[in-house]
């Protein structure tokens, strides 16, 4: 059987995370440079549109011993300001 490309393997991933959890109904992996990587997007999505849009994914990484209330409430502010400025 021939080896999944690594794109091949993401896609799979993206649409098996939506067929677990129904509240998602599309899912896509962007880099910082806005270039579509994977994506489990409707057929009437264009992947462009999605990857130049305005929409912005905010992720961090906390530290093991993290208060993590802490890191959600100052995420929380993050994002609002980062919406303003986007």
């Amino acid at each position: 059987m021939a080896r999944k490309s690594k794109t091949e393997e993401l896609n799979t991933l993206l649409k098996d995370l939506e067929a677990t959890t129904p509240d998602i109904e599309a899912s896509a992996i962007v880099s910082v440079d806005g270039l579509m990587i994977a994506s489990a997007l409707p057929q009437d999505v264009e992947e462009d549109r999605v990857a130049a849009g305005e929409n912005a994914a905010l992720t961090s990484h906390a530290r093991k011993d993290a208060k993590l209330g802490l890191v959600f409430l100052d995420m929380k502010r993050a994002a609002g300001e980062l919406a303003e400025a986007i």
